[in-house]
């Protein structure tokens, strides 16, 4: 979830919008991971990435802790709930606050590159300085044809119009709709935002955007750059030929490993970004990605059984030009209850920004 920006309707498929929760305090043991003017995360064993957010002052304030700590330090934390407040510095909200923090051993290698592997999807500024990490090991050699797709889409990525359109999604646990969410969702560059949201009907505002519930990614142009990207680690094998909306595709099959360039799921304070797995039908004449199906791997139990997307695009006419962009999204997640969520999301009616439209990007 990479994970990159999560303001973005989220490259991400960020699950649930954090909410107040209460008890007594929690304790976490961990390596220290991230500390910026406002936030501290820490790294569990398993792979979740704890959040916090710092006091302004005292012994744990940003100025105390960036100088007695250093990356990667093993320690344990006790947090307090907190009422949920958005950082737009780190783009996430709060759930938790640091109430004690103390230092247990430094930490091995494996950790310390572990640790660093994980800051591929943190937004904001680091405080803490990461060792340097491994040597990468050599990428596997790309399958025929998949150079023209990574040239072919990266530039389509980077050259996004600035459009607007009308989404309509229907979420659903365990084949029961539970509600209606209507919006104008407005893409600039790499970031978009939802405005006019309606949640069954009613007008729906907040400050991000997130929605309440469970969220998920529209498919714009972060999930292209962590496939594609050729830093990222990702492996590919060429899987056959099919047939999709009356045109021949490629299949090309990929694996991506934990902590790779499509970011965390976020629940509540707790962020994981697991191995995934999936596979690409490509446009055969143009080289375009038409539909892309992913689906987590190894998901940590205590957050659920992980998830599965498919991102669908085709060519849209947007006045007098044709381009080639998302129309639907289909989204499943099975929570750690074992109940499973379904959202299934369209976009229709897709324009440019007049010069005198009003649009805030969060």
């Amino acid at each position: 979830m990479r994970f990159r920006d999560l303001t973005r309707l989220l490259p991400l498929a960020v699950l649930l919008l954090p909410i107040r929760a209460a008890g007594a305090d929690l304790t976490f043991t961990g390596n220290l991971r991230f500390v910026s003017a406002t936030t501290i995360t820490v790294r569990l064993s398993n792979g979740i990435v704890i959040d916090a957010r710092l006091p302004k002052t005292g012994e744990l304030a940003v100025e105390k802790i960036s100088v007695q700590y250093k990356f990667a330090d093993q320690v344990q934390i006790a947090c307090k709930n907190i009422r949920a407040v958005w950082d737009q510095s780190v783009r996430l909200y709060h759930l938790l606050e640091l109430t004690h923090i103390h230092f247990v051993r430094a930490p091995s290698e494996e950790e310390a590159a572990l640790v660093s592997a994980s800051l591929s999807w943190q937004s904001g500024d680091n405080l803490l300085k990461p060792v340097p990490g491994a040597p990468k090991p050599a990428k596997a050699a790309d399958p025929e044809g998949l150079e023209r797709v990574r040239e072919v889409n990266l530039a389509r990525a980077a050259k996004m119009p600035n459009f607007s359109a009308d989404e309509r999604a229907t979420r659903s646990l365990s084949r029961k709709q539970v509600d209606t969410v209507e919006s104008e969702i407005a893409f600039h560059g790499d970031d978009a935002a939802r405005q006019h949201v309606r949640i069954n009907g009613k007008p729906f505002t907040n400050v991000s955007g997130w929605l309440p519930g469970v969220n998920w990614d529209s498919g714009f142009g972060g999930e292209l750059k962590g496939l594609l990207d050729r830093d990222c680690a990702n492996t590919f094998e060429l899987a056959g030929r099919e047939e999709l909306r009356g045109k021949q595709v490629a299949v090309y099959r990929f694996r991506a490993p934990m902590d790779g360039c499509f970011g965390p799921g976020v629940v509540g304070y707790r962020h994981y970004n697991p191995a995934q797995t999936g596979r690409i039908l490509v446009d055969e004449t143009e080289g375009n990605v038409l539909q892309m199906e992913k689906q987590d791997v190894g998901n940590a139990p205590e957050l659920g059984g992980g998830s599965k997307t498919i991102y669908s695009w085709d060519y849209v006419k947007i006045g007098d030009a044709s381009h080639l962009l998302p129309i639907a999204t289909d989204f499943v997640w099975m929570n750690e209850k074992g109940e499973t969520w379904h959202v299934a999301a369209q976009y229709k009616n897709h324009r440019h920004f007049e010069a005198s439209t009003d649009i805030t990007f969060k």
